[in-house]
């Protein structure tokens, strides 16, 4: 992979990760049940994580870890955990720019909610950052079912 030295073409390098479409997917956005709190590409998770968060203790906590070195931090998004919960996927630390996970969709089916989640991943030819970064995607859902199972797909694009 070849590393972007010019710290000006960062914002821009990030803005087009999440923006575009490098693998012909039908873009990354909120599916029908969920509502996007953050979408960070320097959370403070060092460690790829699923988490369910269902109580406001347990959300103060991930909403620090997730603004990372983020200075001053912001208080957490609201959220009613008497019927919602916040579902939160971090990919860990990355070498690099370039990284996506996302959140892509719900699904209940008898007593288990399916979280579908997918990572892209730069491939050859994509120019990243020379930065490490902390990919992660937190959202808040309706409660559902009490077994919460994550399904992945991982994809790696091509810039060539």
């Amino acid at each position: 992979m070849k590393a972007l030295r010019r710290p000006g073409l960062l914002l821009t390098t990030l803005l087009a990760a999440a923006c575009s479409d490098p693998t012909g997917f039908p873009a990354l956005r909120d599916g029908a049940g969920t509502t996007t709190l953050l979408q960070t590409y320097f959370s403070g998770l060092p460690q790829a994580a699923r988490l369910t968060v269902s109580t406001p203790t347990g959300w103060d906590s991930v909403w620090i870890a997730l603004q990372g070195t983020v200075s001053p931090t912001s208080p957490p998004p609201a959220v009613d955990f008497s019927t919602q919960l916040v579902l939160v996927v971090a990919l860990g630390t990355k070498r690099t720019g370039g990284y996506v996970i996302h959140i892509d969709s719900l699904a209940d089916t008898g007593g288990t909610r399916t979280v579908f989640v997918t990572t892209l991943q730069p491939g050859g030819g994509c120019i990243v950052t020379d930065v490490e970064t902390a990919p992660a995607h937190a959202v808040v859902a309706d409660r559902g079912p009490a077994t919460i199972v994550f399904h992945e797909r991982s994809l790696q694009y091509d810039c060539q």
